[in-house]
């Protein structure tokens, strides 16, 4: 009884955890522009796809200290879930995923990078096309990334991605601060 007891427990908080991961997800209850913190969505984004996160995978978070950002949380949490996805997929035969944050002197930035299966270069160029898909790269990008950079430039950003096959993909992403709001763009480096 006593063994049954504590797996409800633990279930229960589990449940706790993400049932909370959600609504910080999805940021139902809040104004859309708002002062955040970005690694709140990054952390929630991990748990939501924590399923997908097997053993042969590893996760490193290197956060540096930033100041909250005015942003649409819930915009920016689907680009974090959908880049990170993104990341797991490439990786999902074993391999390793880093998330780093950091100021720069106009805002802030947010980098994924993974040790997966990389994008070819002629394929690079068509990645924010909707319904990108390749069989030989990464699994079905669908409509995520195309909706990621359009949140991006809605927020006055740019996303650089650079990639080689075999060898993984990173994705950069750059958010200025609201009165610093350059015009959005994204770039594909070697």
């Amino acid at each position: 009884m006593r063994d049954n007891s504590g797996v409800v427990r633990e279930a229960g908080q589990r449940i706790a955890h993400i049932v909370g991961s959600l609504k910080n997800f999805a940021r139902l209850d809040e104004a859309e522009f708002q002062l955040a913190d970005i690694h709140d969505g990054l952390d929630s984004a991990l748990t939501l796809l924590h399923a997908q996160m097997g053993a042969v995978i590893k996760i490193e978070k290197v956060y540096g200290n930033i100041e909250r950002l005015y942003c649409a949380p819930g915009q920016l949490n689907q680009v974090f879930l959908n880049v990170i996805k993104n990341a797991l997929q490439a990786v999902e035969q074993g391999g390793d995923v880093k998330i780093s944050t950091g100021e720069e002197e106009d805002g802030v930035y947010v980098t994924v990078e993974d040790t997966g299966v990389g994008i070819a270069r002629e394929e690079l160029e068509y990645i924010f096309y909707f319904c990108f898909r390749t069989d030989s790269t990464r699994v079905k990008l669908g409509a995520g990334l195309s909706s990621a950079y359009r949140i991006v430039q809605d927020h006055g950003g740019q996303i650089e991605i650079g990639s080689e096959v075999g060898r993984g993909t990173r994705v950069r992403i750059a958010l200025p601060r609201r009165e610093n709001r350059p015009a959005a763009s994204w770039h594909i480096h070697d």
